[in-house]
């Protein structure tokens, strides 16, 4: 793994980072006539491969000599495997958050994914820990399900084009 020893290296690789952070919304702004769900595969396969580049050269930059391939020979396989699937998961649900983007737009889209991922994410951390006010948490999972309701029956959104982007105009 590749990390920088000083302030400006740091600062270069979060530049970098903060550029990149929006790279595939704008990417896929300049193909309109490219199917979006084609593209993305087409952006993930491309962002596979600068992943393995980059730890194949900057992942072995290491001050005390190891490299990334020892350092995955080492993981044990079971963190692996977690990993893989999470990236599955993640792209999965990125993919179909695009897709709903599409099909809604971004301010019907966006709001419902976010409201979902936080409502099933508090519930999900409060079972794993219990900490904090229950009742409190609630009420706030309750509130976030309720604006996702809210912005998806809201009067400048219809169901009809649910229908139009699945069965045509």
């Amino acid at each position: 793994m590749f990390a920088p020893q000083t302030f400006a290296p740091a600062l270069v690789m979060v530049v970098i980072s903060a550029i990149c952070w929006g790279s595939w919304a704008n990417t896929f702004k300049g193909t309109r006539s490219y199917r979006f769900e084609l593209f993305y595969w087409d952006y993930i396969l491309g962002v596979v491969g600068i992943a393995l580049l980059l730890s194949l050269t900057l992942g072995s930059l290491r001050p005390d000599g190891t490299g990334f391939l020892p350092n995955v020979r080492s993981a044990d396989l079971s963190n692996i495997i977690c990993a893989m699937v999470g990236g599955i998961i993640f792209n999965v649900a990125n993919l179909l958050l695009v897709a709903g983007i599409e099909m809604a737009g971004l301010a019907i889209a966006f709001p419902v994914a976010i409201g979902i991922a936080l409502a099933v994410g508090v519930v999900m951390s409060y079972l794993e820990q219990p900490k904090g006010n229950a009742v409190l948490l609630l009420l706030a999972v309750v509130c976030a399900i309720a604006a996702v309701v809210f912005d998806v029956s809201s009067p400048g959104y219809s169901w009809d084009c649910l229908r139009r982007w699945l069965h045509g105009p």
